[in-house]
């Protein structure tokens, strides 16, 4: 009987062992599968966003600072370098992106650590290093994206930057442009804003702008509009440049209507294209533009202080008996409100000084009621 009960013991003690071990694989692999899942989750996220979309960078680097300092995913980051190199890589790109240099740099280079095998990884981490004035350290990183596979365009592109690092404005133009033939989108546009800059920096606005506009005509999307907000800044400066050149305004107009017809335009979209309104005499087109921008952002005191300023140039085109300056006071105290509720100092404000001397001037005129 003792040998048996003996038996029966171990019997249970290696059943409970088992127990136990089977208990601690289920909830590892839950664990798994919880990292997993959150990873999965965030490179989905990476794969279906769009870098031209305003603040998609800060979030995906945000939400993979967060991802890699999680506690439970911590260690998993650490049996799974293949991830954390991915995870890195993204972050690393949002930096470059937001052109944060240094810290895309340490992100990268963390990258490159966990995976030794990636040319995009090396490509961009070369870049970031050009851009950060190690031009050693952005070679020597070339050389190993170049073991690893790297194509002839991103090599230019990576070439483009270091010149452009170094002054060499020239040939950065002409490797940049090389370079925008890329099959990757996110490359060839990198590489033609290094060929716009350095077009600027050699004064060749003309040929510059011609560039960028035939960039915008063959994208589509988020793409497209970023390269006609490109052009749009170049045709200003060519106005500003030049001030007789109502060409280089009409192409302007055109760019930021474009931009405001996809439905993408951001705020200072909006703002160039009334202030280009506003040269050319569209009074009427230019008011009704800042009317719509009223209604779409409220609470921005410019739009208020811009209407009041175009309903002034209105108002002086028109007869003298036809004048009514109500408008003009109204918009600039709508303005005025708005400030003081967000506690902007409105001596500040040239426009707001400016708007507020010409309303005391109509008023002593006997144009406004004091």
């Amino acid at each position: 009987m003792i040998k048996i009960g003996r038996i029966l013991d171990v019997g249970f003690g290696v059943l409970t062992l088992l127990l136990v071990s089977l208990m601690i694989t289920g909830y590892q692999g839950m664990k798994r599968d919880a990292f997993f899942s959150a990873y999965d989750n965030y490179m989905g996220e990476v794969r279906g966003g769009d870098w031209l979309e305003e603040g998609t960078a800060e979030v995906l680097l945000q939400e993979g600072i967060h991802l890699l300092n999680q506690s439970d995913y911590s260690k998993k980051f650490q049996d799974y370098p293949s991830e954390k190199a991915n995870v890195l890589y993204v972050i690393g790109q949002a930096e470059l992106y937001q052109e944060n240099y240094l810290q895309a740099e340490k992100y990268l280079l963390e990258a490159a650590r966990c995976n030794q095998e990636s040319a995009d990884i090396y490509r961009d981490l070369a870049v970031a290093q050009a851009y950060c004035g190690f031009g050693t350290d952005a070679r020597d990183t070339m050389e190993k994206a170049v073991e690893c596979g790297l194509s002839k365009e991103d090599a230019k592109y990576i070439e483009a930057a270091l010149a452009y690092q170094n002054g060499e404005n020239q040939t950065a133009y002409d490797l940049g442009t090389e370079a925008s033939k890329s099959e990757d989108t996110e490359i060839a546009k990198r590489a033609a804003l290094i060929a716009v800059r350095a077009s600027e920096q050699l004064g060749n606005t003309d040929e510059c702008v011609g560039f960028v506009t035939a960039l915008s005509e063959k994208a589509e999307g988020n793409l497209k509009v970023f390269w006609l907000r490109k052009a749009g800044e170049l045709y200003m400066k060519l106005h500003r440049q030049n001030q007789d050149d109502s060409k280089a305004v009409e192409n302007a107009i055109y760019c930021y209507q474009s931009i405001q017809n996809s439905g993408l335009a951001q705020l200072t979209d909006l703002y160039n294209l009334a202030f280009l309104y506003d040269e050319e005499g569209r009074f009427s087109e230019c008011k009704q533009l800042l009317l719509s921008m009223r209604k779409q952002y409220p609470e921005e005191y410019e739009i208020a202080i811009r209407l009041s300023y175009i309903n002034y140039r209105m108002e002086n085109d028109k007869a003298v008996r036809l004048r009514d300056y109500t408008l003009v006071k109204q918009y600039y105290e709508e303005a005025e409100k708005i400030c003081r509720s967000k506690e902007i100092s409105i001596s500040e404000d040239v426009n707001m000084v400016q708007m507020k001397y010409i309303i005391e001037e109509l008023q002593k005129q006997g144009w406004l009621a004091q």
